[in-house]
């Protein structure tokens, strides 16, 4: 087969549609490579009125039924996050200022209120950018939560401190549930301000990031005493049955003392005897509680004062002598 002379296609070839009469002149050539002949097909994209049109060894036949089956690139490994590709000192870098943003907001917020909260002064405060701000927290809603965050983190060291505490299972709690209660005491303003940021209507307006480190974080205060009421169930001290009561009586004891605390933090006319007596007046309302599910031994046949005096002297020495002069 030597090289083709071209065609003019001016009639309908047998086997081509009617639509090819009207095409323009086709070329085809062959090619040839040191004396060995072959037939090399040549794709010819025509325009034509109709759309486009491919001519595959004389055969006219529309693009999407010559469509060419494409081999597969070759899959590539999906490339890491960036947050995994940054180095160590990167990444403690980042959270550096992440951590600064928040003790400043912290600081503003336990100062002006939720209400009189703002962005501008955080950044009064701390010596960053709007644009880094922004990088970690996408709006006034998210350093909030991040705020909520860094105090109940702040409970949970006071609560881990106890967590050996030397006694019965109605003893751990109460010296667990009195810790958390000398952190409130001891930072009433930071109190008041994590009372304020438990709205749903904040939460509900931060990120799902952040969202989830607030639920991660408050699950982490609550697990520990709720660890101490099981063990309770376990050594019989309670009667019943765990899976139906630990919940109850852990969310008993939250109900009464955040709901005691908002009275305070929130200027309700309460009796000032019972106001200046909180200590008292939450321990009463601890043994109450504790008393009406029968966990032994109750507080008529044990001194729960006297464990919390240990508490204060054992473990946090310096703190209750702060909590005396405050």
């Amino acid at each position: 087969m030597g090289c083709f002379a071209y065609t003019k296609a001016t009639q309908p070839q047998p086997g081509l549609s009617d639509s090819t009469a009207c095409l323009p002149p086709l070329f085809l050539k062959s090619a040839t490579s040191l004396g060995c002949l072959c037939t090399v097909c040549v794709a010819f994209h025509i325009t034509i009125a109709n759309g486009y049109k491919t001519h595959y060894l004389g055969t006219m036949t529309p693009r999407s039924a010559t469509k060419r089956s494409r081999t597969p690139a070759t899959t590539q490994p999906d490339k890491p996050d960036k947050a995994y590709r940054k180095s160590p000192a990167m990444l403690a870098k980042q959270q550096g200022r992440e951590h600064d943003l928040v003790l400043a907001a912290t600081d503003v917020l336990v100062q002006r209120g939720w209400a009189a909260f703002t962005v501008d002064e955080v950044l009064e405060r701390a010596p960053l950018s709007r644009g880094t701000l922004y990088k970690h927290f996408r709006n006034r809603e998210d350093l909030g939560i991040a705020i909520a965050v860094e105090l109940l983190e702040r409970n949970l060291a006071f609560a881990v401190r106890v967590e050996k505490f030397d006694g019965g299972t109605r003893e751990r709690y109460v010296a667990m549930v009195g810790a958390l209660r000398l952190h409130s005491l001891l930072h009433p303003d930071a109190s008041k301000a994590l009372y304020s940021l438990y709205n749903p209507d904040i939460r509900q307006k931060a990120s799902a990031h952040w969202q989830a480190q607030f639920h991660m974080a408050f699950n982490r205060v609550t697990s520990l005493p709720l660890s101490v009421i099981h063990d309770g169930f376990r050594s019989g001290d309670i009667p019943g049955d765990a899976m139906v009561m630990a919940e109850r009586i852990s969310y008993g004891v939250w109900s009464a003392l955040l709901g005691f605390g908002q009275l305070v933090n929130t200027g309700a006319p309460l009796n000032s005897t019972i106001v200046e007596d909180a200590i008292v007046f939450q321990n009463e309302l601890v043994d109450r509680l504790l008393d009406g599910h029968w966990w032994k031994p109750l507080s008529c046949e044990f001194d729960y004062n006297e464990t919390l005096r240990r508490l204060w002297v054992e473990y946090f020495p310096v703190e209750s002598r702060m909590l005396v002069k405050v």
